[in-house]
Order: C-alpha cells, then structure tokens, then sequence
C-alpha cells in the first residue's frame, strides 16, 4: 500500500512538473534572434559604474548554488548514524566512489583523500551548475554557459595542480619537468629548450580545452533546445530534449571535467 502512495505521488509531481514546463514553453519567443549571444551583462553594480562587465546571471545563479550547496550538506550530515538510513547509504555511496577515483588516480589512499574534496566539490558543483535549466523559471539560464566560469574553474585546477607538483616534487624538479625529455649528451643530461616551450605551450592549451569543452557542450545543447522550443511552442515542450540535454549530458561533462582535472592534479602531484 505504502508503495502504491509512493508510486501515486511521483506520479502527481511529474505530472505538475510536466504542465509547468508546457506553461513556461508557451512564453518562448518565436525568434531566432539572439541565440549564441553572450549572457547580457551590465557595468553597474548596485548604481555603482564599474570598469569591468558583470553578468548578473551568471553572478547570481552561481552564488544561488553555493548557498544550496551549504545548505543541502548541513541537512545531508546534521544527523549522521552508525546504521545508515537509506539517505546516508546513498551519500556514503556517491562519496565513496568519488574518494575511490581520487586514490586510484593519485596512487596514494593519502592523496586521494586530500584531494578528494577539492574533486568532489568541483564535479558536484559543476552538475548542479549543468541542471539549473531544467527548473520551470523563464530566464533562469546555466552558469557553464558563460565562459567566464568554465575558464574560472579551468584555472582554479591549473593551480591546484601546479602548486600540488610544487609541493610533492620540489621546486627544482619541477622547472626541469618542463624541459622534459632532456637532451643525453656524453651520458649528461642537457635541459632542451624547444620542449620548454612545448611543454608550456601544452600547459596553456589543457587551460583552453579543459574551459572550452564545457562551455561548448552546455551551449550546444542550450542553442538546440532554444530552437526546437521555438519551432515546436504551440505543439509542446520538448521535456525529453531538456531531460537528455540538462540532465544527461550536464551530469556526463561535470564527471569529464571532474576527472580531467583529477587528471592534471595527478599527472604532477601523484608522481
């Protein structure tokens, strides 16, 4: 019985959530103008004239994750117990896994475990960030589709893994590492200036790509969304596009993105 309640009140609640997004669909513009544009974006904050852009979008959509983010953790682990409901069991299960990816990729239980919340954090904040578009809010778009953040999370894992090769290998070792391989010259070993610059050149590209490649994904599938919403408006809601776009391939990139930067930590702190 109780199960058939369960199954009745999923039901009910796909089914608002449904005629919600039929709703919202009905106020799509039927114009293709604007699609592709940058997110607007203002040079006043709060009456104040700034000498930089801000897109308050953005801004305020990523600030509106990180207090969710806060929230959910002090509700998910306020009450923790030694024979775990089946909430925790979920939790432990997610955070185990992630922990498990961390050490394998560091070599190391210890370094897995120090890297695991910068990783953790990242890849969920990344996801969540990658479904906002599925709530029925008109406007409400992903803060991953403004490469201002892509780029800003690109970087913050440079620096992670730079300062981490630092620390774990040395300062000395890790300036020759860019000059890898050396040049063997009767048996010694010559710094080779050429790969120097290839190799900081490839350091540089991992910074693009890494930003890049989730910014143009969520993109991507927000344009084709937009187009067929509009094409489509007066028939229905395309709930499947934003089902496989928003929720499927936002939670694959947040994993891809998670793990390349797992990836780059691993490649100079997991030495």
């Amino acid at each position: 019985m109780n199960v058939n309640k369960k199954k009745i009140k999923w039901g009910i609640g796909i089914f608002i959530f449904l005629i919600i997004e039929f709703l919202v669909g009905l106020h799509i513009e039927p114009t293709m103008e604007g699609i592709g544009e940058p997110l607007p974006s203002s040079k006043e904050f709060f009456g104040i004239n700034i000498p930089w852009s801000i897109n308050y979008t953005t801004v305020f959509t990523t600030w509106g994750i990180m207090v969710f983010l806060v929230l959910i953790s002090i509700f998910m682990t306020h009450s923790l117990k030694k024979i775990p409901s089946r909430k925790q069991s979920l939790i432990e299960k997610l955070i185990l896994a992630i922990e498990q990816l961390c050490v394998s990729s560091l070599g190391s239980r210890k370094k897995g475990r120090i890297f695991f919340p910068f990783v953790g954090t990242l890849f969920i904040f990344v996801a969540i960030a990658n479904w906002i578009p599925i709530l029925p809010i008109p406007g409400l778009k992903a803060p991953t589709q403004d490469l201002n953040t892509t780029l800003g999370l690109a970087l913050l894992c440079f620096l992670t893994a730079h300062v981490s090769g630092i620390k774990y290998m040395g300062f000395k070792d890790y300036i020759l590492g860019f000059f890898e391989p050396m040049i063997v010259i009767k048996k010694i070993k010559v710094p080779n200036i050429f790969m120097a610059v290839l190799n900081i050149v490839g350091e540089i590209g991992k910074v693009i790509s890494h930003s890049f490649r989730l910014f143009g994904n969520i993109l991507g599938g927000a344009i084709i969304i937009l187009i067929i919403s509009n094409l489509l408006r007066y028939i229905f809601l395309p709930i499947f596009l934003h089902a496989f776009f928003d929720l499927f391939i936002g939670g694959l990139q947040a994993f891809i993105f998670g793990m390349l930067g797992l990836t780059y930590i691993s490649l100079l702190a997991g030495k």
